[in-house]
């Protein structure tokens, strides 16, 4: 076990999943129309809120858990950060020269 790859490794991934709230939230005023923008935008922030309140809790239980298992806690972050990424490849729909509205109604 590499006594330095492993923090270096864990902050990377932390960098590299904390601008994912704001990349969101300029996809959402690309994509939605004022009517509902700042619903979505809203629903966003209150997740983000929730996830920044129990994140603690689960860090905190891995770090119990890794005393056993040193791979799981790095192995559950980095399968989390996998599924956002794959999940933002799912959104790509343009919405250059489009109206707003007609992007709601399909």
């Amino acid at each position: 076990r590499n006594e330095v790859a492993t923090p270096v490794l864990t902050v990377l991934v932390y960098f590299s999943m904390t601008p994912n709230i704001s990349l969101l939230l300029t996809y959402i005023t690309e994509s939605f129309p004022t009517e509902i923008r700042v619903t979505v935008i809203s629903l966003i922030s209150a997740v983000a809120a929730v996830n920044g309140i129990w994140i603690p809790f689960v860090s905190g239980y891995l770090a119990d858990l890794s005393k056993h298992f040193p791979w799981l806690p790095a192995t559950i972050w980095g399968c989390m950060y996998l599924f956002q990424f794959i999940v933002s490849l799912f959104l790509n729909h343009e919405t250059q020269g489009r109206n707003l509205h007609d992007i709601l109604i399909n």
